[in-house]
């Protein structure tokens, strides 16, 4: 079987155009990953915890936070993000590694905040799925 010589510049350019474009879209998934979240698990939230380089950020209203959080979690609610956002940005860099939680799974205000959180140009934030719930019931550090 005899391939013409047109079919092979046209297959070569189809092939380039295809690599092209992936190269494109890896960028562009890579990019948004940098500056949206990721979802973290709990053996991944006790690593981040150990290695005491991320900030914990509760993001459950005042009276959760005050009734209990995770030691060394700061509280910034949901409900009072854009009138607590400067004083968090003046205190963590955009680059700071956040863990962000609530309640637990059945509790969408940590993504929300994340969300939030990234359009405001924080590139590190990743998302503790379990929560305060998996986290009181493993039995490690909180305050009250």
């Amino acid at each position: 079987m005899k391939i013409s010589k047109s079919k092979i510049i046209i297959s070569s350019i189809l092939l380039a155009v295809i690599g092209f474009s992936l190269s494109l879209l890896q960028r562009k998934i890579h990019f948004r990953h940098r500056t949206s979240y990721i979802l973290i698990s709990f053996v991944q939230a006790k690593e981040r915890y150990d290695m005491q380089e991320y900030q914990f950020v509760d993001a459950r209203n005042d009276l959760f936070y005050g009734l209990g959080h995770i030691k060394n979690a700061v509280n910034l609610p949901l409900d009072k993000f854009d009138k607590e956002i400067i004083n968090f940005e003046k205190r963590f860099p955009k680059e700071t590694g956040l863990v962000i939680y609530c309640d637990g799974s059945v509790c969408l205000s940590s993504y929300t905040l994340a969300k939030r959180l990234s359009k405001r140009g924080y590139i590190n934030i990743e998302v503790f799925h379990g929560g305060w719930i998996e986290w009181v019931d493993s039995s490690f550090p909180i305050e009250r």
